[in-house]
């Protein structure tokens, strides 16, 4: 982010007012009927105003497969308490986390005092041109996750499910786009209940066949009946920053990437958008306790630190580091003159597992890379 800016979120909090409420004794499938789309919650309150959580569409369709007349209470989605305090990557990890791009901030009394959206974020940081090279960077080879419109809700209900993602483009037999599902037009479907006989209309006894009106199988019917036939589209040949702009200037989540004929070859979403914004996040040099040898040159020792900090930040990705400790020393032989340097290292990761490695070498430098490389077996030998 840029210097004279804040990464706090206290600059998005928006008022809550207009967000979607529900009660703790509402059904499910009345509540999550009012959301505009799959990555947008419900929030739940008590009768005297007290936050209890929110509903999540991914949470109940995809993850515990809740009837429509669950009641809200027993489906709670637990949510992070953040307060004007914490940053926007923070609120960025957990958006991408939950799929749910706006979320409650609270006061220190847990009572919620606005929300914020991963939208305003974005539009924020498009104007950064670190995010832009990283949106082109990255954006562009993504594919486009696609079903053939004949398919059954059954089947892109499961495709859904097995890929982990929001929403399926729809191709005809020559690949050319026909529309989209999200994961909020399944549900919208599948909590919505059908009517049936409370009795059979046969004769002899009901237990001996089913129902007559059974619930619809709606898990049978096309994908195609229920796909949004109006995509957002954009020029795959164009770059995927200036897709970026077109998406966050509607009000949809993602937009298809088409070549000349119409057909999908990629897709931007608003997770793809947030999950690039985490690159602007400057990460804070790992902690290193330097013990130095007094024959150590200050160009000598800043090349061992950054060494260190290098191979400590490729370490941290695997092992989350906490703290380093860093030795050195000068070997000596019996003339009392140097003959090997010396480097112990020492890595402590937040999990409280340590490694302890000492290199020699005829420079410090030699040593600190034989020590690494030590270090570096280790870990990949589980001890």
């Amino acid at each position: 982010m840029r210097a004279k800016k804040s990464n706090f979120i206290s600059q998005f909090i928006k008022s809550a007012e207009g967000i979607k409420k529900c009660g703790p004794e509402d059904h499910i499938g009345s509540c999550l009927s009012i959301l505009e789309s799959s990555h947008s919650p419900v929030f739940v309150f008590d009768s005297s105003d007290k936050f209890l959580g929110i509903l999540s569409v991914s949470e109940i369709l995809y993850k515990k497969h809740l009837p429509f007349h669950t009641k809200a209470k027993n489906c709670l989605t637990p949510v992070h308490y953040f307060n004007k305090e914490c940053t926007i990557f923070e609120a960025i990890r957990l958006m991408i986390e939950s799929k749910i791009y706006t979320l409650p901030v609270f006061n220190e009394k847990k009572d919620v005092i606005g929300v914020i959206r991963g939208r305003d974020i974005l539009d924020d940081v498009l104007n950064e041109s670190q995010y832009r090279r990283i949106l082109n960077e990255t954006l562009k080879t993504k594919k486009a996750q696609v079903i053939n419109e004949h398919k059954t809700m059954g089947e892109g209900y499961d495709y859904l499910k097995e890929k982990n993602i929001s929403r399926v483009i729809l191709v005809n037999d020559k690949g050319k786009l026909k529309g989209i599902v999200s994961r909020k037009d399944i549900a919208g479907i599948l909590l919505e209940p059908a009517g049936r006989q409370r009795f059979s209309m046969r004769k002899g006894s009901p237990t001996s066949h089913s129902f007559d009106e059974e619930k619809i199988r709606r898990i049978g019917h096309p994908l195609r009946k229920y796909a949004k036939i109006n995509v957002l589209t954009y020029p795959a040949s164009r770059p995927p920053v200036s897709a970026a702009k077109c998406l966050l200037d509607s009000k949809l989540n993602s937009i298809v990437l088409v070549d000349g004929l119409m057909r999908p070859t990629g897709l931007i979403s608003i997770r793809d958008l947030l999950s690039a914004a985490l690159g602007l996040e400057e990460k804070a040099d790992i902690p290193i306790v330097f013990h130095g040898h007094k024959s150590l040159m200050p160009a000598l020792k800043d090349s061992i630190l950054r060494l260190t900090q290098r191979f400590s930040k490729n370490f941290d990705k695997k092992k989350p580091i906490r703290l380093v400790y860093l030795y050195t020393k000068t070997v000596k032989n019996r003339e009392k003159q140097i003959s090997d340097y010396e480097i112990t290292l020492q890595i402590k990761c937040v999990d409280g597992h340590v490694y302890v490695s000492a290199g020699t070498g005829k420079s410090f430098l030699t040593a600190l890379r034989n020590c690494l490389k030590r270090v570096e077996r280790q870990e990949s030998n589980g001890l």
